[in-house]
């Protein structure tokens, strides 16, 4: 490439680069201990399991912003109160932290999805899951389609997940491939990655947070969320065509500078 050519690709990349970089939608650190309204939604309410039996199960359902950080209990729900629609945007990135605190924990975020908890286990109506389930070396992390409540594996992996555990954790959703990849902090450092495909399209685009426990007993589990965040990625594919424009403008630039050089003799 010629110096012409990168001065011009750069000064390019410098001027209209950010225009393809991350977008921030939502960020959050939870610090402040209270809930901001104006970014989030609960749903605490009693859910029967089996439907219409009036038991009220999941009856002491919770979310609170507190010690820095999001606490559930008994499978308790916080989602967005704007809608994200990975079929709008280039890449829906959501990215966070959950704290395992139990090994029969599994914490999930779900995208897609309109947060109306079903009586099949408290799961979302609708949705795609992405979950970090305890259980030791028999962790598993997963990608799952909800429907009605009924849960679709898409694909899972097995993990070392125990009590006490911390991951970080960055989801990616481009209306098609679905990405999933954990990193644990400190621990013995376990990372994973796994991905899907799925282009079923629903009619709300909520992003969901909540711990689903594995069994249900007389113990209230809770499980931590901080450092919630959701962006627009540009395609990789958007960012090499980009820099091809560049270069090809740059080449017929210099074509047409030798070319007006070349008649003034």
């Amino acid at each position: 490439m010629s110096k012409f050519t990168s001065v011009f690709v750069f000064v390019g990349m410098l001027v209209l680069g950010p225009a393809l970089s991350a977008q921030n939608l939502l960020n959050d650190d939870f610090n402040d201990n209270s809930l901001n309204g104006s970014l989030w939604l609960t749903h605490t309410s009693p859910v029967d399991d089996p439907p219409g039996s009036g038991n009220g199960r999941w009856n002491t359902r919770s979310v609170t912003e507190t010690n820095n950080r999001i606490e559930f209990g008994n499978r308790g729900y916080l989602y967005t109160n704007a809608e994200f629609d990975p079929f709008l945007i280039n890449t829906l990135q959501v990215q966070g932290r959950w704290t395992i605190n139990h090994t029969s924990d599994i914490v999930t975020t779900a995208l897609r999805t309109n947060a109306i908890p079903t009586s099949n286990f408290a799961n979302p109506d609708i949705g795609i899951g992405f979950s970090i389930s305890g259980n030791g070396a028999g962790g598993t992390m997963s990608i799952s389609r909800f429907n009605s409540g009924a849960n679709t594996a898409l694909q899972s992996t097995g993990v070392d997940v125990n009590a006490g555990d911390v991951f970080d954790f960055t989801i990616s959703d481009d209306g098609n491939l679905l990405r999933f990849t954990i990193a644990e902090v400190g621990g013995d450092g376990t990372t994973a990655s796994i991905s899907a495909n799925d282009t079923t399209m629903f009619a709300n685009n909520h992003v969901l947070f909540f711990n689903r426990e594995k069994f249900f007993t007389s113990d209230n589990y809770v499980a931590y969320l901080d450092s919630a965040s959701i962006s627009a990625v540009p395609e990789p594919d958007a960012m090499i065509g980009f820099v091809g424009v560049l270069v090809g403008m740059a080449y017929l630039l210099r074509r047409r500078r030798q070319k007006n050089c070349f008649v003034r003799v």
